[in-house]
């Protein structure tokens, strides 16, 4: 009799992979901003890299669910299909400035369609495909042997943890509904953790006021 058949091995999850702010600034050379599909892939870039949001989200939007305040583009809304539950995602100052231009652009272009990221033919949205494809090949372009829009997500994920640490907003701006979910970003940036412990223990506060400890 073998004692451990049944038995299951938990399965160790692998972290998610992440850009280096270097890569996603060299990602956003690559596109010929000149052409329609090289600027719409441009602002699909940016939409991802500064919200977090899925690629999916990102090209089913359309240009009625943008959030303005004050005449800027703050935010967005989100409507799953099959639920109809509307989210809404916050997008920052930098997003909604390129986003705005994109609208330009749109009407310079005579575009009246209702998609935010439409397809050259303008009679549909871009489809995920052929984003995952072109942003494959500007990763190539760069030398990742891995490139695709998701990494924008978890690549948001990572910085967010490094430069913030709050895990419940994070945790609202991603849309998870498990925190554990979300908690895999910690792992993701150990390294920053390990630096604010190292600056935020109570030894290095104490240092702060002059104190020694033996």
């Amino acid at each position: 009799m073998n004692p451990v058949e049944g038995l299951r091995v938990k399965e160790t999850k692998r972290l998610p992979k992440t850009f280096t702010l270097e890569q996603m600034v060299r990602l956003l050379t690559q596109p010929d901003k000149k052409t329609f599909a090289g600027y719409r892939d441009y602002i699909i870039m940016i939409v991802l890299m500064e919200s977090g949001m899925r690629i999916s989200e990102c090209l089913n939007l359309k240009k009625e669910d943008l959030v303005y305040d004050g005449g800027r583009i703050t935010a967005c809304f989100l409507t799953k299909t099959k639920s109809r539950v509307v989210q809404r995602v916050e997008l920052t100052e930098f997003a909604g400035k390129h986003l705005a231009q994109w609208l330009e652009y749109f009407e310079k272009n005579h575009y009246r369609g209702e998609w935010l990221f439409p397809n050259i033919f303008g009679r549909g949205p871009v489809t995920k495909r052929t984003v995952q494809q072109r942003i494959a090949q500007y990763g190539k372009q760069i030398g990742l042997q891995k490139c695709s829009p998701h990494m924008f997500r978890h690549s948001f994920a990572k910085f967010f943890v490094e430069s913030c640490g709050d895990i419940r907003a994070l945790q609202e701006q991603l849309r998870h509904a498990d925190i554990q979910t979300t908690q895999i970003y910690f792992q993701v940036a150990r390294k920053s953790l390990r630096s604010k412990v190292e600056k935020h223990s109570p030894a290095a506060l104490i240092r702060t006021l002059g104190l020694k400890l033996s």
